[in-house]
């Protein structure tokens, strides 16, 4: 049984349990920042393990999107809901 969820990765990353296991789309899929929403607060930079983001013009940007790990501390830290890192998982009941 295939089951799919799209959404916010930070939201669901760590609620997936066995014994589902992760499908992801192998093709790149890259944090959406929402430039209306972004306050340039940086906590999004400074969270960032793999220094992919940085602060320009006031607002936060994806400088180098080759190292991003999308591991979502960007999206879960950002208190104005301005970065999302969109997926589409497909759960294949293991059991």
């Amino acid at each position: 049984m295939l089951q799919t969820e799209t959404g916010r990765w930070g939201k669901i990353k760590n609620e997936i349990d066995p014994p589902w296991r992760i499908i992801m789309d192998e093709s790149p899929v890259l944090p959406l920042i929402l430039e209306e929403r972004c306050t340039g607060c940086s906590d999004c930079v400074e969270v960032c393990p793999a220094e992919a983001l940085e602060l320009a013009d006031g607002r936060a940007v994806l400088a180098r999107p080759e190292d991003c790990a999308y591991c979502a501390d960007c999206e879960e830290i950002c208190p104005e809901g301005a970065i999302a890192l969109p997926f589409e998982i497909a759960f294949e009941n293991r059991t």
